[in-house]
């Protein structure tokens, strides 16, 4: 027998045997299973602002101070800083236009809220985009009221309880998100009312 006759009966009895076809087949399968595992691909997140961080009405006496509103809905003031005024909307997205103190009056104060969408249960978590921000005023005190700085920004997720930055989407790929922060508020300050506009960073766990 030839050398050429000999690799062909070589490789007709390798094709014959048992476990040489199933190779053959999982060969394909194998391969398309990595194909479709490369095509899922995450939907990017998003965040969409629903309220501003707001501090509502502030003065202050002869002593500088700051006022601190937390995600979870309350407001301190400290040093010379005092507060003013009703407190927060009893709803989450202060619709009712009988409240008083709805998102639209000087008097309002409440964290800001912020709805992240992306893929469906998936984990995230939220950061400052800056470490301090300005605030700006509607006051209805006469004269001009100085520009105030907001710092030390504080994040909860509605599916955390309101007690952590991370987060989990629902099943429809949503969650809400409240900010808090701090109000420097200088001294001999006549009353304003101020809010602010938090840059916001999301992100994939």
């Amino acid at each position: 027998m030839t050398g050429r006759a000999s690799l062909r009966l070589a490789l007709v009895l390798l094709a014959g045997l048992p476990g040489a076809a199933t190779a053959a087949q999982s060969g394909p399968r194998s391969v398309a299973s990595a194909t479709a595992d490369a095509e899922i691909v995450a939907r990017d997140l998003s965040l969409t602002e629903n309220f501003e961080l707001q501090f509502g009405l502030v003065k202050s006496n002869s002593i500088a101070g700051t006022v601190v509103i937390k995600p979870q809905g309350t407001r301190s003031p400290f040093g010379g800083a005092t507060t003013v005024g009703s407190g927060p909307c009893q709803t989450e997205w202060c619709e009712d236009p009988t409240d008083p103190s709805n998102v639209d009056s000087a008097s309002y104060w409440g964290p800001g809220v912020f709805i992240v969408t992306g893929s469906p249960n998936s984990t995230y978590r939220v950061a400052a985009g800056t470490s301090s921000a300005l605030a700006y005023w509607r006051t209805p005190a006469t004269g001009r009221t100085p520009q105030l700085t907001v710092t030390d920004f504080t994040f909860a997720t509605a599916s955390s309880g309101y007690t952590s930055a991370t987060g989990t989407l629902d099943a429809t790929g949503t969650d809400t998100v409240r900010v808090g922060g701090t109000l420097q508020v200088v001294a001999d300050m006549k009353t304003a009312s101020y809010r602010v506009h938090v840059p916001v960073v999301v992100q994939y766990n």
